[in-house]
């Protein structure tokens, strides 16, 4: 895995010093709420068709098209539960942005681990079993009062069996340990990262008992040209989102901007202008994403590999 993980690395690094902007022209509309209604295809041939590469083209096609009456609105309640609990790899590219790299935080892992701190770092589980739920559950005021979460929110006290299974596990998957520290502060003696792991750990475990995120699923089209369509979420509940969301922290794309949840009556077309995408910089972060979404190694294995590329770790940017 070693020699394949460095040599992906250096394809990334080629790709991004090759990588020649390829802009493209295509006919949106938008409302007075920025919302743009734009054509969904996903076959190569009919986005040659609507993404023109000249902008001349685009200027020529958007004379066929009028300012048009936004119809056909439907808002769906939609819920969505808590992201599944870090593996050891996520852990690592959370903590990275902050400066701590893979070999300090597998070693202040291991340290809190052996002080009943955190649980066993190098487990293959995915989820924890019912008993290890029960034996935390006593320990969540306490375990949320260091990680400076409020307990308002820690209303689901039932298990949710994307967490929590009730069949068996070899040792459940990362949480915080049945030993509770009395500060974060107190944890920088296991490691610089100390204060920063059981923070992340225990905000992410703590997500799964606050109550699910809600939010409006609004899609609209336009009257006079059906083809062009618009969706986009409003939140209703935060919820577990004010606890700890991982599955933003983990991810490669840029935060979402604030949604507005009005629509317009109308909207005007216009000449967007995109590009193909450039390369991203191959930080921590985007070589753990790939390698999880690849199913190469485990969460810890994944963080020992690159604790150990101190050889070429400069390259591997931590944002």
């Amino acid at each position: 895995m070693e020699v394949f993980d460095a040599r992906h690395v250096y394809e990334q690094l080629l790709a991004i010093k090759n990588y020649q902007r390829k802009p493209y022209y295509e006919v949106k509309f938008q409302d007075q709420y920025q919302h743009i209604f734009a054509r969904q295809v996903k076959d190569e041939s009919a986005i040659a068709v609507i993404r023109h590469q000249q902008q001349e083209q685009a200027k020529q096609e958007l004379t066929q098209y009028h300012e048009s009456a936004i119809t056909n609105v439907k808002t769906a309640k939609r819920h969505s539960a808590p992201p599944k609990l870090l593996d050891l790899s996520n852990l690592a590219s959370i903590l990275a942005p902050r400066g701590y790299n893979a070999k300090e935080v597998l070693s202040t892992y291991q340290k809190m681990y052996e002080a009943k701190i955190v649980s066993y770092p190098r487990t293959d589980d995915s989820k924890i079993s019912l008993a290890q739920f029960k034996q935390l559950l006593p320990l969540v005021p306490a375990i949320a009062s260091v990680a400076g979460v409020d307990q308002a929110l820690l209303t689901h006290k039932q298990p949710r069996f994307t967490h929590v299974t009730t069949g068996s596990v070899d040792h459940g998957a990362n949480r915080p340990g049945t030993k509770v520290p009395s500060s974060l502060g107190s944890l920088a003696k296991y490691g610089k990262s100390g204060p920063a792991i059981y923070e992340v750990v225990a905000k992410n475990y703590l997500a799964m008992l606050g109550e699910d995120y809600v939010f409006n699923h609004v899609t609209a089209e336009l009257a006079d040209y059906r083809d062009f369509k618009t969706a986009f979420n409003v939140p209703v509940a935060l919820n577990y989102k004010l606890i700890f969301d991982s599955s933003r922290q983990i991810s490669d794309d840029e935060a979402e901007g604030k949604v507005n949840g009005r629509l317009g009556k109308t909207a005007t077309p216009f000449i967007f202008e995109g590009a193909n995408k450039k390369p991203v910089k191959p930080t921590m972060k985007w070589l753990m994403n790939y390698l999880q979404k690849h199913q190469i190694g485990t969460g810890a294995t994944r963080v020992s590999t690159i604790s150990d590329y101190g050889r070429y770790y400069g390259t591997v940017k931590r944002a």
